[in-house]
């Protein structure tokens, strides 16, 4: 049965209510790495040499635009007030310098 169910369906069985954008965007890149990623246990898969390198490089132009900062989280609270702080800091810039990158989304799918 589970495999009638959707990759969403199954993302949220695992107790994962939000689905990231860039999950959502995924099947302009690919559907079918998509649906195995969302399938997989909490939608991790291995990581590739490929991966790795894409990774290195998304967080080097990442820098080239903004600088990041550690901050403790110990609370739930800590963690949606770091996600508001990062929205307002990614609308700042991108109203000012007219870029910003990993620009937080907040919404429901399908109404729910």
């Amino acid at each position: 049965i589970e495999d009638l169910a959707s990759p969403l369906e199954l993302h949220r069985k695992r107790g994962r209510k939000a689905v990231f954008v860039t999950e959502l965007v995924a099947q302009e890149w690919c559907e079918m790495a998509l649906d195995l990623t969302l399938r997989k246990d909490k939608g991790r898969v291995q990581q590739t040499a490929q991966m790795a390198a894409g990774s290195e490089r998304h967080e080097e132009v990442e820098r080239e635009v903004h600088t990041h900062v550690r901050v403790p989280v110990k609370t739930k609270e800590d963690t949606h007030a770091i996600k508001l702080i990062n929205l307002k800091s990614a609308a700042h810039q991108l109203c000012t310098q007219g870029i910003a990158r990993e620009v937080p989304v907040f919404g429901y799918v399908g109404g729910a």
